[in-house]
């Protein structure tokens, strides 16, 4: 009897000891750093549907903004005001014209194409971020504003970690701010990159978050 009273006493206080035990917690600052290639299966497909962010087409940014949100028609002063009200004014009342808007266009293409292979070192709040192009880039997670160059224009950007993501924006002036969120899935050797378009033209929803999961790349011995 005494015993059998020992033994539940010992599966309960074990069971509380379980109990007690904090669920295992993604940590604040995760390490982001390795090679990673891009899971196409797993990821938003090109021309796949609404969750497909394009850049404005040619001839857009009119009255609405077109696709990207840019311009609005008859604003006055910035980039596409009305008539010497600025860059880019001029005839068509306040539209951006075709410099500015190929600009834009170019610049919001080389920011929504996925990268098929990405090289990250981080060290602290550090990161380097190596595309499949050679594209290098260094960012500070520090929540202040730094400056990118892309090849059409450059651009400001700011990160910070949030959430237990590491979020990039880049804000492209009149147009969208694409925020790019970085996230890891340790256990299976999986990051995801979401990238979404927010804002450019009052009352604009934002768009849909596009999908890209990265596995993590084990390159075959050398020699």
């Amino acid at each position: 009897m005494t015993a059998g009273i020992a033994t539940c006493a010992i599966v309960v206080a074990a069971a509380g000891t379980l109990m007690a035990r904090p669920a295992q917690e993604v940590p604040a600052h995760p390490d982001l750093g390795g090679v990673w290639q891009l899971n196409r299966d797993l990821s938003t497909r090109a021309g796949g549907g609404a969750g497909e962010m394009r850049p404005p087409a040619a001839g857009q940014g009119g009255r609405g903004g077109g696709a990207s949100g840019m311009g609005g028609r008859g604003r006055p002063g910035g980039m596409g005001g009305g008539r010497g009200g600025g860059r880019g004014g001029g005839r068509g009342g306040g539209r951006p014209d075709e410099a500015d808007m190929a600009q834009m266009r170019d610049t919001l293409r080389e920011l929504l194409q996925p990268a098929v292979r990405l090289t990250i070192v981080q060290g602290g709040d550090t990161f380097s971020v190596t595309d499949d192009q050679g594209r290098v880039r260094k960012f500070v997670a520090n929540g202040k504003d730094e400056k990118h160059q892309l090849a059409a224009a450059t651009v400001e950007t700011r990160t910070q970690w949030k959430d237990g993501g590491l979020v990039t924006e880049w804000k492209t002036g009149r147009g969208p701010t694409v925020v790019r969120t970085y996230r890891l899935d340790a256990s299976r050797r999986q990051l995801t990159v979401e990238t979404t378009m927010k804002g450019g033209r009052a009352g604009a929803p934002d768009r849909a978050p596009v999908r890209h999961v990265y596995d993590a790349a084990v390159d075959p011995p050398q020699g």
